[in-house]
């Protein structure tokens, strides 16, 4: 395994396309709510997390868990997919690589974060967990989707460019 060693331009690629993401997930998920849909907060979830309880949690906890959100989401997601694409691990091919994240994304969701919240192991303990499961599915291939067609937006690039050339 090589090094890995993403340049600026690139981390500013990635940290751009992973806020995009984050944005219209949280997006979609309201809409999916609108439509009459088990709605994932995700400040609740990983409020909960951070606060150590089940249930409604306190407003601070709320933004403690969306800002833990953005941070996964612009920051962390973004790095490894970048990595995994890097190394070979999911194929280097459009639309693919957003699917195989988004996929990935799901499952660790499911597995790990619903359960830490309350919410048990593929929402089990949700008042309808196969709706929730369903939606948490489209929330995580519909980000890989979004990172991935993001990454491939080179007005990032044509920004970075612009500022080093105007220094």
């Amino acid at each position: 395994m090589r090094e890995y060693h993403p340049n600026q331009r690139k981390l500013l690629q990635l940290v751009a396309s992973g806020f995009v993401a984050c944005l219209g997930v949280v997006a979609l998920n309201r809409v999916m709510e609108g439509l009459s849909l088990p709605f994932l907060d995700f400040g609740s979830l990983y409020g909960a997390i951070l606060a150590g309880e089940s249930g409604p949690v306190s407003p601070t906890a709320w933004w403690g868990g969306m800002l833990w959100h953005f941070l996964n989401g612009t920051f962390v997601f973004p790095v490894i997919f970048d990595f995994l694409i890097e190394e070979r691990f999911i194929p280097n091919r459009p639309w693919v690589k957003g699917v195989v994240l988004g996929v990935g994304a799901w499952l660790v969701f499911e597995c790990l974060l619903k359960p830490l919240g309350g919410a048990g192991l593929f929402s089990r303990r949700s008042v309808w967990p196969p709706g929730e499961v369903l939606v948490s599915l489209a929330s995580g291939v519909a980000y890989g989707l979004m990172l991935e067609a993001m990454t491939r937006v080179r007005i990032v690039h044509a920004l970075y460019e612009r500022e080093r050339n105007a220094a």
